[in-house]
């Protein structure tokens, strides 16, 4: 960060504390929302609510994520951002009052705003300011902060749960949701962006893409065109919903395999969020110096799939821990994936229509994904006990999700690399 310019890096800052608010009410949220449905539905229908509850808030990512990236680049990043921190603060209300009147329907009404729109709107706005050598470093510093978030916020979530109540640490999401409204109303964006890139192979990758489109058909149309920035985005949305289901389906799989409450299942993401620090505050810098981002994505990937099987096969504390390191450890795909789009889709001036087909793509696959995995984990918890490796088989089913994002990145760096020999 010290080699930016003072603007850029005070912008950094401030778009990097309100993702943390955000980041941290989310993973209060995240925490005691599945375990406050257990105590509500029971243990056998929680599961399928749950996947109502993800399905949900992936219709939502699914309807705005798009709408708000294209409009975003003609209107404003903020004029968009600003609506959604307002529905993300009083979503934390409606779970307090949840845990108070027992409602399931509270709780489902609390999951409509999806963290993938602030998530598309927060990139973008990294994207329109940094250039292509900065810019993973910018994301990594986005991922470390939202690691940071998580594991303070779930810290203080596990002992104010612990010595206080649950209700309390819902409360202290509420405040950390309405801090993060309140800086993104008085965060102005500088009026310069960044310069435009130069790189002639990268011009000659985006030479659809070189013109802003007047509609939203024909940006579509001209990132259909474009096989490679297609196929990153299918890789990069497959990955966040391969995601997206552990983090949906583990706590209620701790719960009912080690019996685990709010105080554990803080711990396990406090060592989960250090390891995403780690790796996205030294991997990314390292993978930077070494010009081996490909090599680093290619690897993670291949063991992505092994480590999603891996949690149906954890028996133990010991084992849950081991396998949420190896996973924090991979999100460095993410980032990586994250960079290649948004620099693909840079000189097009249309990174929030780009950026928001990812979160529409993600949110729609999610709809599915959601509702059949909960469906599957209420068979398997029903069917099996607890020290039973079928119990954990929504985990095996979703690692084809990664094997399929592997395959199609595979596949595009094999295209590339036969088209540079050919030239």
């Amino acid at each position: 960060m010290g080699t930016m310019q003072e603007e850029n890096r005070i912008l950094v800052i401030k778009i990097c504390s309100i993702w943390a608010l955000t980041a941290g009410s989310w993973a209060v949220l995240s925490i005691n929302t599945p375990l406050l449905l257990d105590e509500i539905a029971g243990k056998e229908v929680s599961p399928t609510w749950q996947g109502v509850f993800t399905a949900t808030t992936a219709l939502s990512g699914m309807l705005f994520c798009g709408v708000g990236g294209y409009y975003s680049d003609r209107v404003g990043r903020m004029e968009f951002l600003i609506p959604w921190m307002i529905i993300f603060s009083l979503s934390t209300v409606f779970v307090a009052c949840s845990t108070v009147y027992k409602s399931v329907f509270l709780l489902w009404i609390a999951r409509v705003p999806a963290l993938s729109i602030p998530s598309t709107i927060i990139h973008a706005i990294l994207a329109d300011y940094m250039s292509e050598s900065a810019l993973m470093e910018t994301y990594g510093y986005a991922t470390a902060t939202f690691g940071i978030s998580v594991l303070v916020s779930s810290s203080l979530c596990g002992l104010i749960s612990l010595y206080i109540s649950r209700l309390a640490a819902i409360i202290f999401a509420a405040f950390l949701a309405f801090g993060g409204l309140l800086l993104t109303v008085i965060t102005k964006l500088p009026s310069r962006v960044r310069p435009q890139l130069h790189s002639k192979n990268l011009q000659e990758e985006l030479v659809l893409l070189s013109k802003p489109p007047t509609r939203v058909t024909d940006g579509l149309l001209k990132i259909y065109r474009n096989t490679q920035l297609r196929n990153f985005i299918l890789a990069l949305v497959l990955l966040r919903t391969g995601n997206t289901n552990i983090q949906s389906l583990l706590v209620l799989f701790l719960a009912y395999r080690l019996k685990w409450k709010t105080p554990e299942v803080s711990a396990l993401m406090v060592v989960g969020s250090l390891v995403v620090i780690g790796v996205q505050l030294l991997g990314v810098k390292c993978v930077l110096t070494n010009n081996k981002a490909c090599v680093v994505l290619i690897i993670s990937l291949s063991l992505a799939p092994l480590v999603a099987m891996a949690y149906a096969f954890a028996m133990s504390a010991t084992e849950m821990y081991a396998v949420a390191v190896m996973s924090s450890l991979l999100t460095i795909s993410g980032t990586i994936l994250d960079t290649k789009v948004a620099a693909l889709a840079s000189e097009s001036n249309s990174t929030g229509l780009v950026l928001g087909c990812v979160g529409t793509l993600h949110n729609s696959l999610d709809v599915v994904t959601s509702l059949s995995l909960g469906r599957l984990m209420s068979w398997s918890f029903s069917s099996y006990p607890p020290s039973s490796v079928m119990s954990g088989l929504p985990f095996v089913v979703n690692s084809a999700i990664y094997v399929a994002s592997l395959l199609i990145v595979t596949h595009t760096k094999y295209r590339l690399h036969i088209l540079h020999e050919e030239r």
